[in-house]
């Protein structure tokens, strides 16, 4: 797969979940080799704007690379032929992307909140650029009830979330704001926390039902 300029630091091509998203999603495919530009490890992430691909270019570029793609591959693959190479394009319905600030948490690792505008929206989001560190979740299924939120709300309960997690907020505030939900949101990261209330407006008590809390190991 050919990276397109300026998409290198996208989470799902240049950090290690991304690649095993795209593993999963060419599940098919025995070797898959991303190619793009060689960037400085440290650069910061890039903004991008769309731009039609020259189809000539993209053909010359493909038969430059043909050889080295086929160097590349496992001696598995000619075990009966030389294996065939197939060039994929990377596209998505991205328009333009603009990083507004990059921070690293102690948690999470390095992130980046981002404006996005798609072909028909345009919305703010915040994406994981680095490793998290090692976190073992239980679940302790003798506490665990199960029930219909709309029978509960009928017999007059308020309907009650438990968000372990808080990133932008956005399924907090929905929850909180659209459905009505009382909500807790707990985040083991104080940095995320911290964008989540500068970058994506998220506040304790916006409503009087939706609760932050930090998580101390």
């Amino acid at each position: 797969m050919i990276v397109p300029e300026h998409r290198e630091t996208d989470w799902n091509l240049c950090t290690e979940s991304g690649h095993l998203q795209l593993l999963y999603d060419f599940s098919n495919i025995s070797c898959f080799i991303l190619i793009g530009n060689n960037l400085d490890p440290n650069l910061k992430p890039l903004d991008y704007v769309r731009t039609v691909v020259d189809q000539v270019d993209m053909e010359k570029l493909e038969c430059e690379l043909k050889q080295l793609v086929i160097v590349l591959h496992p001696k598995i693959c000619f075990r009966n032929r030389v294996p065939k190479t197939l060039f994929l394009t990377y596209e998505d319905d991205v328009l333009q992307r603009v990083v507004i600030k990059r921070f690293v948490g102690p948690l999470v690792g390095e992130f980046v909140v981002e404006d996005v505008q798609l072909e028909n929206k345009e919305f703010r989001r915040l994406v994981s650029l680095g490793k998290m560190k090692k976190v073992e979740f239980r679940i302790d299924t003798g506490t665990l009830i199960v029930s219909s939120v709309n029978d509960r709300i009928r017999q007059g309960f308020s309907p009650r979330a438990l968000c372990l997690g808080v990133g932008g907020g956005a399924l907090l505030s929905f929850l909180n704001s659209k459905l009505g939900f009382e909500v807790v949101g707990v985040e083991a990261d104080e940095v995320v926390l911290s964008v989540a209330r500068g970058y994506f407006g998220l506040t304790d008590g916006n409503r009087s039902n939706l609760l932050l809390e930090m998580l101390y190991t």
